[in-house]
């Protein structure tokens, strides 16, 4: 979770779409799309795919399929403007049944993903936390201390 005055906070929604359906951080999702081309992620699709509360990036990543949903989202009261970036291992059925741990990759795709988002200048903020945390923070709209 971070902010950053780089991402558009009105949407522009993709061509044939209407407008209100269209969630915040497409912008955000493409720049860390090439950035993480960039650092070696094969993509599954060219394009981020709208998903309902954001948009979703699918990749590879050191041999480990990944999806990645970039949200924007008010916390605070007054709001605030965040960006969410939640990272999801697509785990194979084998892994899931002998339920083997995250893979070093898992990781090393966060690390990567806070490079990205730390080296902008207008980044602020970044803050990790768990989905547990993130659950809580979407209910109540407060940061965790």
């Amino acid at each position: 979770m971070f902010r950053s005055g780089r991402f558009k906070l009105s949407a522009t929604p993709p061509e044939g779409a209407c407008a209100s359906s269209s969630p915040l951080g497409r912008d955000c999702a493409t720049m860390l799309m090439s950035e993480l081309i960039r650092r070696g992620a094969l993509l599954e699709f060219h394009e981020p795919i709208e998903g309902g509360d954001g948009w979703v990036v699918e990749l590879e990543f050191e041999n480990n399929c990944f999806s990645l949903l970039v949200q924007w989202q008010p916390v605070g009261r007054p709001p605030v403007d965040y960006w969410v970036i939640q990272v999801h291992w697509r785990k194979g059925i084998v892994p899931r049944l002998l339920r083997r741990p995250d893979p070093v990759g898992l990781q090393h795709l966060c690390d990567t993903i806070q490079e990205i988002v730390c080296s902008d200048p207008m980044t602020k903020e970044v803050t990790w936390m768990t989905d547990t945390e993130h659950y809580n923070l979407s209910l109540r709209g407060i940061r965790p201390s």
